[in-house]
């Protein structure tokens, strides 16, 4: 059996992290939003299609790494959880759920990269 305090494999945290970064390619790298009735959840994406599909000239998406972009912010936290509380932590500041990057680079905002950092008990 393999419990979150006993095993090394699980994560105690993952850390949800963002960086502002310019990409002109990330515009020609999307298709389809939703499902073939294009809804998320049952909410209609036509319109969010509608100036994606005019724009989207790739069939895969690929791997950020695969992109040339350029970093406008140091990355950020945005999220954390907390696998041992089983809690989801805001990283915000001011304690309202919102959180912030400052962007250190000019530059002309096009995306953002969101990843995962973990965390393990070793």
């Amino acid at each position: 059996l393999i419990s979150p305090t006993s095993s090394i494999s699980i994560p105690s945290i993952a850390i949800l992290m963002a960086v502002v970064v310019e990409c002109e390619d990330f515009c020609k790298a999307y298709g389809q939003v939703g499902d073939s009735k294009e809804k998320v959840v049952d909410f209609d994406h036509t319109p969010v299609n509608f100036f994606g599909n005019r724009y989207h000239t790739y069939d895969v998406s690929l791997p950020v790494s695969e992109y040339k972009y350029k970093a406008l912010s140091d990355a950020f936290c945005v999220a954390k959880l907390l696998y041992d509380e089983v809690k989801l932590e805001a990283a915000d500041e001011k304690g309202d759920g919102w959180s912030s990057g400052k962007i250190t680079r000019p530059g002309k905002c096009q995306g953002v990269i969101f990843y995962a950092d973990y965390l393990c008990r070793v």
